[in-house]
């Protein structure tokens, strides 16, 4: 029930400063925070439902409220994608999450990695059902062995 971040001081040791207050909602009951991903002026704190964007510059926390457990968090060339049980991958952008692969296409297939692939495309890695190739917002096997 609780998450922030650690600033050095000059005399290098670390200072903690909690957000856990600034979250005017609250915090879910029990919750707990398991990665943390930094884009631009943004830390992006992902729970089991919730994901939580800090600005450094202004100090306010909002909060990406879903619907759905988020499964997994990830970053490709400095944008946020995560994925939402039985509803697709999404992407963060402006503080609010949009779809971005709807789950027609994906298929409910748990996606355990994104990866630059090309200039242009992702790669997305997959618990048991290979791997996949995601051009724009289009969702397509690589085949390999």
């Amino acid at each position: 029930m609780e998450f922030g971040y650690w600033r050095e001081r000059e005399n290098g040791r670390l200072r903690y400063f909690s957000l856990k207050d600034s979250v005017k909602t609250g915090l879910i009951d029990g919750e707990q925070f398991w990665d943390i991903k930094e884009i631009g002026d943004h830390l992006i704190f992902q729970s089991h439902q919730r994901l939580y964007s800090f600005n450094k510059n202004s100090g306010k926390v909002t909060v990406v409220v879903t619907e759905r457990n988020i499964s997994n968090l990830f970053k490709v060339r400095d944008r946020i994608y995560y994925q939402e049980a039985e509803k697709g991958l999404f992407l963060i952008e402006d503080g609010v999450g949009r779809s971005f692969v709807s789950n027609e296409k994906i298929q409910n297939k748990s996606i355990i990695g994104l990866f630059p692939y090309n200039t242009d495309k992702i790669l997305a890695v997959t618990r048991d059902d290979g791997i996949f190739i995601i051009t724009g917002n289009q969702w397509e096997a690589l085949p390999v062995e």
